[in-house]
């Protein structure tokens, strides 16, 4: 039975010395807790409250055993910052980096504060759609204040797996069109830039530890693999095989998305990068330094931009950075013509739609000669036949040499449009053009000079249907070597 009490306690009486028994100030309720023990809790002066205090515990003991209890009450009395602790704390067991780690929680503590919420049911999607409004006035782009949002809503949505509350109010928020605010898009690099900025960082000093040519190299790998600074900023010479089929490795620990990445190097690295290597140790950092953690890639590309007379940002606003190299390395394999699941593969992407609408840059110059070699059905213009030279075709194939006679020089020789059913080949009595009615084929109707036979088994090389003409793929432009069909690159 609940009851309602004033304990004693033993103090000195000031006047006297002796210790005395008194009872507190406030009124304290006896009853039995949810899993049946019996609990003492101070409730308050006046007993009437304390009353009212304490059959409120004595409901909630009574609904907890009845299995009608609230389980978010606790949560929702327990401050919005206490949660955030916790918050961080899932994000680092879950695998994220401690940058990734402080830059969310940052967010969110910067939002809950902005906002004033303190508990868990202060929170309210219309204060926080107005504070995003106020940052957005304030200067920031629509992409950051997306971000703030996205960290905002993560945390709700934690609030809600970890069964901390069961509703989340953010839930319908929408972010900013960052398409109507870009102030940071890149663009990939020329040859032309690419080969004065590599000759520009060889020939200037040293910057955040890294010298010239070491510099040189970090852009000519990172061109030539794709790799992210901080990616980059992890690689040893171990990290690199350079054997017959050279290839590179990331360890999980460095790679966006916490997975082991291993993709093909290309041939045209492995020379430079083995003389690069000599000397080094296997276990020591390539690119060493605090440069990827500070974020000072692009800068340190910048000055490099500057000394090759590269401009950053070009006349439509796209900038040159560090992250550009990634651009360029994707941006060239589709200009080799790989397939989009091919780059994907190799720029290490989760969505098709992120590696062709985000890395890939179509130049129009290439476009309109692409677009020019497409022949148009124009009114009035005369339609030429495709020509076939049968003979060249069977000896392409691998028939051999073998003299096509007969009836297949006769279709061989013939215009698409009037060439004549198979049955009706050899016949004397008929002219090209002219039709029969179908019947079967007999053994004298001109097939006396048998075509000779091609072999099944000879297919193009490389995926094409003309065998032997296909070049061996490198997986990107070589952009050093001088090459018949392009010339010199530029310096």
């Amino acid at each position: 039975m609940a009851s309602l009490f004033k304990p004693t306690y033993s103090a000195r009486d000031p006047k006297t010395g002796d210790r005395i028994q008194r009872k507190a100030k406030k009124w304290y309720g006896q009853y039995i807790d949810g899993d049946g023990i019996l609990r003492r809790a101070p409730l308050a002066t006046d007993k009437a409250a304390a009353q009212a205090l304490l059959a409120e515990l004595v409901k909630r003991s009574e609904q907890r055993r009845a299995g009608l209890s609230d389980p978010f009450e606790e949560h929702r009395t327990r401050p919005l910052t206490e949660h955030l602790k916790d918050f961080e704390a899932s994000l680092r067991h879950g695998g994220a980096t401690e940058q990734h780690t402080k830059l969310v929680s940052s967010r969110v503590h910067k939002v809950i504060q902005q906002c004033g919420f303190v508990f868990i049911p202060d929170i309210s999607a219309s204060r926080v759609s107005a504070h995003i409004a106020e940052l957005r006035r304030g200067g920031l782009s629509a992409q950051t204040c997306n971000f703030y949002l996205q960290a905002a809503k993560q945390f709700v949505r934690w609030l809600v797996r970890d069964r901390r509350t069961n509703d989340n109010p953010l839930d319908h928020l929408k972010g900013t069109n960052v398409k109507l605010d870009r102030r940071h898009d890149r663009r990939a690099l020329s040859d032309a830039e690419f080969s004065a900025l590599i000759k520009a960082a060889r020939n200037g000093g040293t910057y955040r530890g890294l010298s010239g040519p070491d510099r040189a190299m970090l852009y000519l790998v990172s061109a030539g693999t794709g790799l992210r600074a901080s990616e980059l900023a992890s690689m040893t010479p171990a990290n690199f095989h350079l054997g017959e089929e050279s290839s590179w490795t990331v360890e999980a620990a460095y790679t966006k998305n916490r997975e082991t990445a291993v993709r093909p190097l290309h041939p045209d690295l492995v020379g430079p990068l083995r003389e690069w290597f000599h000397g080094k140790d296997s276990r020591t950092r390539l690119w060493p330094g605090k440069w990827a953690e500070h974020k000072q890639a692009g800068a340190m590309m910048k000055r490099d931009l500057t000394a090759a007379s590269i401009t950053y940002r070009n006349e439509k606003k796209l900038v040159a950075d560090f992250h550009s190299l990634r651009h360029t390395f994707i941006t060239n394999l589709h200009r080799l013509g790989l397939s989009p699941k091919n780059i994907q593969f190799l720029a290490r992407h989760s969505t098709i739609t992120l590696t062709m609408d985000r890395y890939t840059h179509v130049d129009q110059n290439d476009v309109a000669a692409a677009l020019a070699g497409v022949s148009l059905l124009v009114p009035g213009k005369p339609v030429v036949e495709p020509s076939i030279d049968l003979q060249a075709v069977l000896s392409e194939s691998g028939a051999g040499s073998t003299s096509c006679t007969g009836a297949c020089t006769e279709l061989a020789q013939t215009p698409v449009a009037t060439r004549p059913e198979a049955s009706e080949i050899g016949n004397p009595a008929l002219k090209i053009g002219e039709k029969t009615p179908r019947h079967k084929a007999k053994k004298d109707k001109g097939f006396d000079s048998p075509c000779p036979s091609v072999a099944s088994d000879v297919s193009g090389g490389g995926g094409i249907r003309t065998h032997g003409t296909a070049e061996r793929y490198t997986g990107f432009r070589d952009r050093f070597r001088t090459r018949e069909r392009r010339g010199p690159a530029a310096s």
